[in-house]
């Protein structure tokens, strides 16, 4: 979970880095990549930390019953 959280920091900002130099403007491309590639990195961490919960409740449960 966290090698993707940090992969897609890192895309977002070798993206803004790469906007940044593209267009001219410094840093608001870096931060920008890195706002999104925080973003869908913390969103990708959050949606397998729930599934994984999930799943532990289910084999709690599973261990529960006769």
């Amino acid at each position: 979970m966290g090698v993707q959280l940090a992969v897609t920091v890192g895309l977002g900002l070798g993206a803004g880095l790469w906007a940044d130099r593209r267009w001219g403007h410094s840093p608001w491309g870096l931060l920008a990549g890195l706002a999104l590639g925080g973003g869908v990195g913390l969103t990708v961490f959050l949606m397998e930390a729930m599934r994984m919960g999930q799943e532990e409740e289910e084999e709690e449960r599973k261990r529960k019953e006769p």
